[in-house]
């Protein structure tokens, strides 16, 4: 399903695909969204903290910026990019 979901977003835009813990996702979420329009996070499996941040190439660098210096892991496990 990641490898389906990765084509179509080299299709649509930029992702960056990243997982966290699971209790994470909600935090993670509020983060981002603190950040006007630097991404959009689409959760693709709640059970395992599988994430896609929807970023442009101009948000791209910010979002990795970002999300490194959150206070909880975030793997980032593959991109669009």
């Amino acid at each position: 399903m990641l490898k389906e979901l990765a084509e179509a977003a080299a299709r649509q835009g930029e992702a960056i695909f990243v997982q966290v813990a699971p209790e994470k996702i909600d935090l993670l979420n509020k983060l981002l969204e603190g950040y006007d329009n630097l991404t959009l996070v689409t959760t693709l499996d709640a059970q395992k903290g599988d994430l896609v941040l929807w970023v442009t190439k101009d948000t791209y660098r910010d979002t990795i910026r970002v999300i490194k210096h959150f206070p909880f892991a975030v793997q980032i496990t593959g991109t669009s990019v």
